[in-house]
């Protein structure tokens, strides 16, 4: 099953995130230009796919309506911490 199949419209929501890290993974790049050290660690996006997301239901025995879990998406930022205690990161 495709994911378009299984969450349809609800697949546009889903993508966003995912946009949204490659904009930070391009200030990242801008900031390690102007900075020249890495400000963000990793940034990482996920879309639980359609089979994965229908065994889960299964097996805590939820309607396959409740693809609207919580987990169906997720992402992550991570930041470095500067180096000098005065310095303040934003």
């Amino acid at each position: 099953m495709k994911p378009e199949d299984f969450y349809g419209s609800e697949l546009l929501r889903l993508n966003a995130v995912q946009q949204l890290l490659l904009h930070i993974e391009d200030y990242q790049r801008l900031l390690e230009e102007k900075e020249g050290r890495k400000v963000i660690q990793y940034c990482h996006a996920r879309i639980k796919t359609p089979e994965s997301m229908l065994d889960k239901l299964e097996r805590k025995r939820l309607p396959q309506l409740s693809y609207n879990c919580s987990d169906r998406k997720g992402s992550r930022v991570r930041c470095n911490r500067r180096n000098s205690d005065t310095d303040n990161c934003t």
